[in-house]
């Protein structure tokens, strides 16, 4: 397992992908690789799209331009989770600068589709993680507890944090097993955040950890 994850990379979306990082370092040419980004960008943004489709049902599952929306906004808290060099997983977040006070107030804050521009405040010191993906055979080996920690150290050692906050599908044990690991808590309950594909409903848990 240990050889597994250390074939896992992970960097930012924009600014920290290797392949423009490597030809900055050999050129000194900001323009060419921008150039270069923008190329990669058309491809991997269509790969995140694919994680999205296989990560989750139709019903939860967010669209094209809520994820342009985040990277253009806060393209350095958009993470690509790497495998071999193909994108194996993303991880979006937002900076806020308060917590939701209610479930009614969560409920509004973290919809799915939410637009990052309502809340998003760049000295905010509350880091949301709005979207955790990894593909469907990356799960049930450990892999998802090692990408979310290292994910969270990231943001832990270049943002001026206070709290880490998300929100997770009552039903997606998996996951919150991953969270509660990592030191999260539940604060409250937000009763029929998320539809499944059988048109029901199941509450989402706003979980909160502290730095």
């Amino acid at each position: 397992h240990a050889k597994l994850v250390e074939q896992f990379r992970i960097y930012m979306l924009v600014g920290g992908m290797p392949e423009c990082v490597a030809q900055y370092v050999e050129t000194q040419d900001p323009l060419l690789c921008q150039r270069t980004l923008n190329e990669l960008l058309v491809g991997l943004f269509h790969n995140i799209m694919q994680i999205e489709e296989k990560a989750f049902s139709n019903s939860i599952r967010e669209e094209r331009k809520i994820f342009l929306n985040r990277i253009n906004i806060f393209a350095e808290g958009f993470l690509i989770f790497e495998y071999n060099f193909k994108p194996a997983g993303y991880l979006s977040s937002e900076l806020w600068k308060s917590f939701p006070k209610s479930e009614k107030e969560c409920s509004l804050l973290c919809n799915l589709n939410h637009s990052i521009d309502s809340v998003f405040a760049s000295d905010g010191q509350i880091l949301y993680i709005s979207s955790f993906a990894i593909l469907p055979e990356f799960r049930g080996k450990g892999n998802g507890f090692f990408l979310f920690r290292d994910a969270l150290n990231y943001f832990e050692h270049n943002f001026n944090l206070t709290d880490f906050v998300l929100t997770v599908n009552e039903e997606w044990k998996g996951a919150k097993r991953i969270y509660d690991k990592c030191g999260f808590r539940e604060v409250f309950k937000v009763r029929k955040m998320f539809e499944n594909s059988a048109g029901c409903f199941s509450d989402g848990i706003f979980m909160q950890k502290s730095i």
